[in-house]
């Protein structure tokens, strides 16, 4: 991370996840590189079950963090898009190929 207060930021919207529900599949928080012990690292993070109103979804993080967030239909994902004013870190995991081509 470019600093330190940017590492902060990171880690307490990562920690803020936990405590709304989200669930952390991968914590690259406390990451140590051999003679960079001071360094501002942050390794990659997956936050899983997020949605609007976490931070992990309705802020920029600007780190190597993915937010996964879960939708029954793809209108739903398409409503939720169009309902953030970021989204441009976008994707789809889908089985539908047809959605898939869609989105």
């Amino acid at each position: 991370m470019i600093t330190k207060a940017a590492l902060e930021r990171a880690n307490g919207i990562i920690a803020s996840s936990e405590t709304d529900g989200s669930e952390i599949l991968l914590d690259g928080r406390n990451v140590k590189v051999p003679g960079y012990e001071n360094g501002n690292f942050l390794g990659a993070t997956i936050i899983d079950h997020s949605g609007p109103g976490m931070p992990s979804y309705d802020e920029e993080i600007f780190a190597p963090v993915m937010v996964l967030v879960r939708r029954n239909t793809m209108q739903e994902a398409i409503d939720l898009i169009n309902s953030n004013k970021y989204g441009n870190g976008v994707s789809i995991f889908t089985k539908s190929g047809g959605h898939a081509r869609k989105f």
